[in-house]
């Protein structure tokens, strides 16, 4: 298990376990006071504030479309990744199913997509998800290939911070 903790105050964001293996693993996500003051009139751009993130991370907005990517993300992402962002989620991370006619979101795929549907159940219920596995299948010049993402999102504010823990391209 890990312990959460805000990446700004370093401040834990829920209970913890006094068992000294959980707080071994730390995360991080960012606590509703530092939010407040960072995206209210702290003068800083929200690329800023993601900038401070050192783990790669998206801003969702709340249909599911990724706006900016933190320094980190440029990281882990394709440039042909990042030059979608603002579309689709699935087309930003090269989902094969996002070019349907159905587009993004609206295919039979979609219903079990495990990025989408931690990023609406964070969206919906205000509660964070941390470190699920994500397999997805991503289109590449070879036709298409497997890749198991392990996410974590939080809502901050009217958007939703989508993190990248992990990123196995041997699934």
């Amino acid at each position: 298990m890990l312990l959460r903790v805000c990446t700004f105050c370093r401040q834990p964001l829920e209970q913890t376990s006094k068992d000294p293996r959980y707080l071994e693993r730390v995360t991080h996500g960012i606590c509703g006071q530092c939010a407040e003051r960072y995206l209210a009139g702290s003068g800083e751009s929200m690329q800023a504030f993601l900038d401070c993130i050192k783990s790669p991370v998206l801003l969702v907005d709340d249909d599911g479309r990724p706006l900016l990517a933190n320094h980190a993300a440029h990281d882990v992402l394709t440039p042909n990744m990042l030059s979608n962002l603002g579309s689709y989620g699935g087309e930003v991370f090269g989902c094969i199913h996002a070019d349907n006619p159905e587009r993004c979101g609206q295919t039979v795929h979609c219903k079990s997509c495990t990025i989408r549907n931690a990023v609406e159940h964070t969206r919906d219920t205000g509660q964070a998800t941390i470190n699920i596995p994500a397999l997805a299948e991503l289109a590449s010049v070879t036709g298409s290939d497997k890749i198991c993402f392990h996410i974590s999102t939080e809502k901050v504010g009217d958007y939703i911070l989508l993190r990248i823990d992990d990123i196995d391209r041997a699934a």
